[in-house]
């Protein structure tokens, strides 16, 4: 008899986190073989068996902690591990290679070559935005009876070193607004596929109350900010990154998002900066839209692999080097953590 792999080899997957975000997981698609008689005829009711082996990644293919499973071919010869609610393997614990053998009696086995981890993102390139930033747009009654702003497509051009257009990649929109459960995006994720013109297009209603809205552009280290206004009037776009200072109060805000968040006492700022150098002093912030104020726990972090984070409103946000410096965050305040905790960043990246 022949043993043969049909589908599901060399798949690539990244850890992802889902109810638990001490320990995410990579599920990987169906595995799938064929055995087949010597003359090629299927093989129907053949006992096979897949196993992996535990190592620096640890792969299930049948819940719990096993590593092995058995089942038969059905009548076209086909044998399929799909064990875990319609997956073949669940791996944890890192990034990296393992493989699942598959064997049948007397004939010698075949090899899945799996792996943990994430897609190479192309390099050197640059977003453009086409058309859709600084809109202002008021909310008006629709036939449906929807109060809500619905703003221009904002379309983005993805291009490399040499000015072309790279189709088929992932850009993603991170959609801020003054309610983010008043906000509809068109596709719904907020993550649109460049077509061979390299353009992407998101489609915005909003619903939620007045005020200034941003839509962070990205694609690997690329990035640019949407920025425009729901309502009748403008208001002030801050830049992120900013500390900004009410003169009439004396109250602190650090710019996150292009949202004014009050920083509540000395200990949070002396937990992110070294000295109010660069502080910006205005008469009073009730032209700027103000978020909610920074809880007592912000702080700043540093994984074991050099990648930068802060802890904002319960969540590991990743910046680049340049981000950090931007902000005028101090180094001197990281605080060191191992790559497992938490393996990915749990809330959004933070741009400039």
């Amino acid at each position: 008899m022949k043993l043969t792999i049909v589908s599901g080899d060399n798949q690539l997957v990244p850890l992802t986190v889902s109810s638990d975000p001490m320990n995410p997981m990579a599920y990987f698609a169906p595995l799938t073989v064929q055995v087949t008689q010597d003359d090629g005829v299927p093989a129907a009711d053949i006992n096979v068996g897949f196993k992996t082996y535990q190592g620096d990644i640890t792969p299930q293919i049948n819940g719990g902690d096993s590593f092995f499973l058995a089942t038969k071919t059905n009548e076209g010869g086909f044998a399929v591990l799909n064990h875990i609610n319609g997956y073949s393997v669940r791996a944890m614990y890192g990034e990296g290679s393992f493989v699942v053998n598959v064997y049948i009696d007397d004939t010698p086995p075949v090899t899945f070559n799996l792996t943990v981890g994430y897609p190479q993102p192309k390099e050197n390139v640059t977003l453009v935005i086409v058309s859709g930033d600084h809109q202002t747009k008021p909310r008006r009654q629709t036939f449906d009876g929807k109060n809500e702003a619905k703003l221009d497509p904002i379309i983005i051009l993805l291009k490399d070193a040499s000015g072309s257009p790279i189709a088929g990649e992932k850009v993603y929109f991170e959609t801020r607004f003054p309610n983010p459960t008043g906000v509809e995006t068109d596709p719904g994720n907020a993550i649109v596929l460049t077509g061979a013109d390299g353009i992407a297009v998101l489609n915005v209603a909003c619903k939620s109350a007045d005020g200034p809205f941003y839509l962070a552009v990205s694609y690997n280290h690329a990035q640019v900010t949407i920025c425009g206004t729901i309502g009748d009037k403008e208001k002030p776009t801050p830049a992120n990154g900013s500390r900004i200072r009410d003169a009439s109060n004396g109250a602190v805000y650090l710019v996150v998002d292009h949202y004014l968040r009050h920083v509540p006492n000395m200990d949070v700022y002396n937990n992110l900066f070294e000295d109010f150098v660069g502080v910006i002093e205005i008469p009073a912030v009730g032209d700027y839209i103000v978020g909610a104020p920074l809880q007592t726990d912000t702080a700043l972090y540093k994984r074991e692999d050099g990648l930068l984070f802060l802890k904002v409103d319960s969540a590991l946000r990743y910046m680049r080097d340049e981000v950090f410096d931007l902000y005028g965050f101090n180094r001197s305040k990281l605080v060191g953590f191992l790559s497992y905790w938490p393996p990915v960043p749990n809330g959004q990246q933070l741009l400039i």
